[in-house]
């Protein structure tokens, strides 16, 4: 296969489609080609366009996707003048980074229904509008719609998912309901930022991670659950000021963090954590300094009953409680 990068000052690429390819990979055929500006290619014998059109910054044409193409992984990276809705042919299988840092790419997101990993797929497009979409086969979503802030609607995690971490950090317009499919174990920095994200918090079973899973999601209500696996939840409910107050249970008796979990939350509203006795979730949560669990210095009141022990801050409105018969 010709290389075209080595004509630097190329503007437009034309390729008919009646032309015998000697081959169907084109991985990073126009890579940096700076001055690229179009290209009227969609061969329909190419398979791989991994990097195809990576860097090309002046790229201004729509994106193209051949119907027998399976990786677009980085095809269309830093493309940050291309024009356009995005597109995904049916036989993808690949969309790792496939339109990073497309700044102004328009239009609604896509997902064909074979593609299988969406790492940062639609990572920094900035004017993409319409509503999150996840493929049936999708089994990660870490970085899908990184800082996509005009992506409207409920967002979207396919059965499959395992990682949600930052799936949607900073889609400030999101609204709907927040969504964490069954197999997923990792919602660090999942809808953190999600401002106008509406309903209640979810965890699903296997996560372990929810460190600022739901952070300043300012309009969130419910309660704020923590799965039986979770391990890590730092800042997870920072600057939730809408959750509603009740009885929470945090069964994982191994909690390693849950600094921060419920700075800046409103204090007119009593929240009850259970947790088990003599374990370290209940030092993590009794901690009394800046690592503590408001983010702050905090004191806790004692108290105690035939049948349990609980701590208390009245200024906050937390109410700790240790419970003998929790299991991990």
């Amino acid at each position: 296969m010709m290389n075209f990068k080595q004509y630097d000052n190329v503007t437009k690429i034309v390729i008919p489609n009646n032309v015998t390819l000697s081959n169907t990979s084109f991985y990073a055929a126009f890579q940096g080609m700076k001055n690229l500006t179009a290209s009227e290619f969609n061969h329909p014998s190419v398979t791989n366009m991994s990097y195809m059109y990576y860097s090309c910054y002046n790229f201004n044409s729509p994106p193209v996707c051949g119907e027998n193409v399976t990786d677009m992984s980085y095809a269309y990276g830093y493309c940050n003048n291309m024009a356009g809705s995005p597109v995904c042919g049916n036989k993808v299988t690949n969309m790792y980074y496939t339109y990073d840092n497309c700044k102004t790419l328009t239009g609604a997101p896509v997902c064909g229904s074979n593609v299988v990993g969406m790492v940062g797929a639609y990572r920094n497009c900035y004017n993409m509008t319409g509503t999150p979409v996840c493929g049936s086969n999708v089994n990660t979503m870490s970085y899908t719609y990184y800082n996509c802030t005009n992506l409207t609607g409920s967002p979207a995690c396919g059965s499959k998912v395992q990682s949600l971490a930052y799936a949607y950090h900073n889609c400030q317009n999101l609204t709907g309901n927040p969504v964490c499919g069954s197999k997923v174990t990792n919602m660090a920095n999942a809808y953190a930022n999600c401002k106008n994200l509406t309903g209640s918090p979810v965890c699903g079973a296997n996560v372990t991670n929810m460190a600022n899973a739901y952070r300043n999601c300012q309009k969130l209500t419910g309660l704020p659950v923590s799965g039986n696996k979770v391990t890590n939840m730092y800042c997870a409910y920072y600057n939730c000021k809408k959750l509603t107050a009740g009885t929470v249970y945090w069964w994982n008796a191994n909690m390693t963090s849950v600094r921060n979990c419920f700075a800046l939350k409103n204090n007119s509203r009593r929240i009850n954590i259970h947790v088990p006795d003599a374990s370290t979730t209940l030092t993590k949560c009794l901690i009394n300094n800046t690592q503590s669990i408001v983010g702050a210095n905090i004191t806790w009141t004692e108290k105690s009953d035939a049948d349990i022990t609980w701590y208390y801050n009245a200024a906050y409105n937390i109410y700790i409680y240790a419970n003998a018969d929790m299991m991990s």
